[in-house]
């Protein structure tokens, strides 16, 4: 480009001006002796300006149009080069604004995870509390089956070893309780059936001896009756025997008495007699057999009781049996169930140190998130808009920026310059008696 070519006609004009001063030819020693000294000067300056120049050159800008703010502190240079920027999609700015957006999505979907971790915290919160809460229950519904257990064992011990008998010389009734077992198994159940057997066996004894009584009774009348008959008969005979013999004259005695005859009425006194001594045996006989069966039968009534008496007790000792196994089943569906919540409570235990980890993960997460957050917030402090503006020190905007603009086919460029100060510093600016300088930044 044209314009750069000047900065090396400039370099060689200095080359030739140096080159003249130093072929000139002089005759003077002393002259001669000062040109030396000058072409060191200038060869010494030759070099620092062609490195000026070339800096300048390397750095000037002849294709851009550039603009420089300045003027005094809080005026609104950084106001309006900021609102140029945004304006006109400097290139900086739309990527910092680019950034900024980023960040802001990123803050806002951290945000809402963090709300969404929050949520189900309260969620798996709640599913502890519900855990915590069932597995109390079950530890309360455990000890009541074991406390339940513990009087069922108790019941069925007893229950084990209880005695029931029947004493038939006493005739009484004997089991071995206690008040536990009045409440699970009353005997006053049993000694009802036993009285209600043996009040009736007593009942039927009665009957035996009130119709045996009876029937001895009626034999005895009959007994009576016909005794009575004999022995009126017998008298009547006897009287007539003694009249008979009154009447006879001695030599009919004398041939009685010779020759062993005997009168009608003696021989029928004597059957009678006979009669009467048979009928007391017959009415003894049957007094003794009638009490003989009255005995048998009371026996047989005494041996029915018994029999009652055993099968209500064989009864009631398989009802007390049956009881024992009853209550020998409820303690094993108890053990059953115990275990059940033991088995219950360690799933409900290990499914509360997963919730209670997975809370503690998501805390970490959460914790993780809101440290992150921070950070990008920090961070977006850099990307928001106003960043270069002033906040009302003097000294906010220190180096000189430089911010390129592409608005259609024309490039410029706008430096942003430090502010100057509306009290020159050097008013403020001291050295005390020991030489410290103060007011100087």
């Amino acid at each position: 480009m044209f314009e750069l070519q000047i900065y090396d006609s400039i370099n060689e004009e200095i080359r030739n001006l140096v080159q003249k001063i130093v072929n000139e030819n002089i005759e003077d020693e002393k002259i001669k002796q000062s040109q030396k000294q000058v072409q060191e000067m200038l060869f010494g300056l030759q070099i620092e300006v062609e490195k000026e120049i070339n800096d300048l050159k390397l750095n000037s800008e002849w294709d851009t149009f550039t603009m420089a703010f300045y003027g005094e502190t809080n005026a609104g240079k950084s106001t309006l080069i900021e609102t140029l920027r945004i304006l006109l999609n400097e290139k900086t700015k739309s990527e910092t604004r680019k950034k900024f957006r980023i960040l802001i999505a990123e803050i806002k979907n951290m945000n809402n995870e963090v709300n969404s971790i929050n949520e189900q915290i309260e969620e798996k919160k709640i599913e502890i509390n519900n855990i915590i809460t069932k597995i109390n229950e079950n530890i309360e519904e455990k000890k009541k089956y074991i406390i339940c257990n513990r009087e069922f064992e108790v019941i069925a011990e007893k229950l084990k070893n209880v005695c029931i008998e029947y004493n038939v010389e006493s005739d009484k009734f004997i089991i071995m309780e206690d008040n536990i077992l009045k409440n699970v198994y009353p005997s006053s159940m049993i000694k009802k059936s036993i009285d209600r057997i043996k009040d009736k066996c007593k009942i039927a004894v009665q009957k035996i001896e009130e119709e045996n009584k009876i029937i001895s009774n009626k034999i005895l009348e009959k007994h009576s009756i016909f005794v009575k008959e004999l022995e009126e008969t017998i008298e009547k005979l006897n009287i007539e025997l003694e009249m008979k013999k009154n009447k006879r004259n001695f030599i009919l005695k004398l041939l009685y008495s010779l020759f062993g005859k005997e009168d009608r009425e003696e021989k029928l006194i004597e059957e009678k007699e006979k009669i009467l001594n048979e009928e007391k045996e017959r009415t003894k006989e049957s007094l003794e057999m009638q009490n003989e069966k009255k005995l048998e039968l009371i026996n047989k009534e005494e041996e029915n009781k018994k029999l009652e008496i055993d099968t209500v007790i064989k009864e009631e000792k398989n009802n007390i049996n049956n009881k024992f196994q009853e209550y020998i089943y409820k303690i094993k569906e108890n053990r059953k169930k115990i275990n059940e919540i033991e088995i219950s409570n360690k799933k409900l235990s290990k499914t509360l140190k997963k919730e209670k980890n997975n809370i503690e993960s998501k805390e970490k997460r959460k914790k993780e998130l809101e440290k992150e957050t921070l950070e990008k917030e920090s961070e977006l402090e850099k990307y928001q808009d106003g960043t270069i503006i002033g906040n009302g020190l003097s000294d906010f905007t220190r180096e000189n920026i430089e911010y390129k603009f592409d608005l259609g086919n024309q490039k410029f460029n706008i430096i942003d310059m430090p502010g100057l100060p509306k009290k020159p510093s050097a008013e403020v600016i001291d050295i005390d008696e020991n030489g410290v300088i103060s007011g100087l930044f």
